[in-house]
């Protein structure tokens, strides 16, 4: 036992104002079950960080091309909009392209968008890519794949009766037609590619 012990009298391994467990020298100690433990450092925050996975090379493209006057020149604001939205959020694959050019539900799509005239709308109002397109670029799959969309995307509205504003017919039509979101729209079809869910009928079913 040292001579700082004795001469103060103190017991062995009693706390300090610290709450340090002290020894018979009075130097502090670790706190019982602290013995021996080692501070871990914090991960940094780039330690942290979730490695965001890289975008398919199309949907790259899309983000590009989406900015493109030319693509956006006639389209609907809230359509542009929610694509913006859409592919800014998805890393890949797109919706409708393939390496080998549209896929079979894609093909039906645009075949069930050219029969508009069989609901009372005009299939000319549609801007549709040929359904046998073979794009070979990611930038020219890009471009297929946002003229698509925007087809889709007007389509949904015309079926729900968007093309016209029946205010614009009579000022005692002052109620507006239940028009889809936009953002749901690509939301569901990302989920199930078919355009028969946007038809006339399937719209007055809903």
């Amino acid at each position: 036992m040292c001579r700082r012990g004795r001469r103060h009298g103190r017991a062995t391994g009693h706390a300090n104002w610290r709450g340090h467990a002290i020894s018979e020298c009075g130097r502090s100690i670790a706190k019982p079950g602290q013995c021996g433990a080692a501070s871990t450092p914090a991960p940094s925050q780039a330690e942290a960080a979730a490695p965001v996975p890289a975008a398919d090379p199309v949907i790259a493209g899309i983000r590009s091309k989406l900015a493109d006057a030319n693509l956006r020149k006639g389209a609907d604001p809230a359509d542009l909009a929610a694509l913006d939205a859409f592919y800014a959020e998805r890393s890949g694959p797109p919706v409708w392209v393939t390496p080998m050019g549209f896929s079979a539900r894609a093909q039906a799509t645009i075949d069930e968008i050219g029969k508009a005239d069989d609901w009372g709308l005009s299939a000319s109002a549609f801007q549709l890519p040929p359904a046998g397109t073979l794009p070979k670029t990611a930038d020219e799959q890009a471009v297929a794949e946002i003229k698509l969309q925007l087809a889709v995307l007007k389509y949904a509205r015309f079926a729900r009766g968007g093309r016209v504003n029946p205010s614009s017919l009579s000022k005692i039509l002052d109620l507006d037609p239940p028009i889809r979101d936009p953002k749901i729209v690509l939301a569901e079809i990302s989920v199930s590619p078919d355009a028969r869910q946007l038809s006339p009928v399937a719209a007055s079913e809903a």
